[in-house]
């Protein structure tokens, strides 16, 4: 491959800038309110999509949602068993 060189121009300004001295009218306290309405906006807009995305069976009653059958038993969790087994959930055989 030959390497060609590119005939090219001096750069050139095309416009000079203005510069505008008028204040723009942002104040502090109403950047900081829309920073903070921004911030709570989208944290419940992350919670609510957190929360659609979520397809974990917590309940009896998510298991009647998702299957469209009532549920006949359940099996009941021993909190205080729970506590004194170091959060374990299974019990030890003797």
């Amino acid at each position: 491959m030959a390497v060609e060189e590119i005939e090219s121009k001096q750069p050139y300004t095309v416009e000079k800038a203005v510069v505008d001295n008028n204040k723009i009218n942002t104040s502090n306290k109403k950047v900081l309110l829309m920073g903070m309405l921004l911030g709570l906006v989208a944290s419940i807009g992350g919670l609510f999509i957190q929360f659609m995305l979520n397809d974990k069976v917590r309940s009896a009653d998510d298991i009647e949602k998702l299957l469209g059958v009532p549920v006949l038993a359940g099996i009941g969790e021993n909190k205080e068993l729970a506590k004194s087994n170091g959060g374990r959930k299974h019990h030890e055989t003797r």
